[in-house]
């Protein structure tokens, strides 16, 4: 069963305003699982909760860092 993204809304958060904005978008799914993790707007959505946080806070974290730095 395929699942479609649903960032329909994003685009308009920045519109107008000329403000420079990003959607990330990264996974949590545990290594070696055998089917896709749905997407957040599935009623199925459950990611690997532990590797998920740690990983999307550790990119998050870089990232403010890297733009608070330049």
């Amino acid at each position: 069963m395929a699942f479609a993204r649903a960032i329909e809304d994003f685009s308009a958060l920045g519109g107008g305003q000329n403000i420079p904005y990003a959607y990330w978008n990264y996974g949590g799914t545990l290594k070696g699982a055998k089917e896709p993790l749905p997407t957040n707007h599935s009623p199925f959505f459950a990611p690997e909760i532990e590797t998920t946080l740690t990983t999307g806070g550790d990119a998050i974290a870089l990232a403010a860092l890297v733009f608070l730095v330049e």
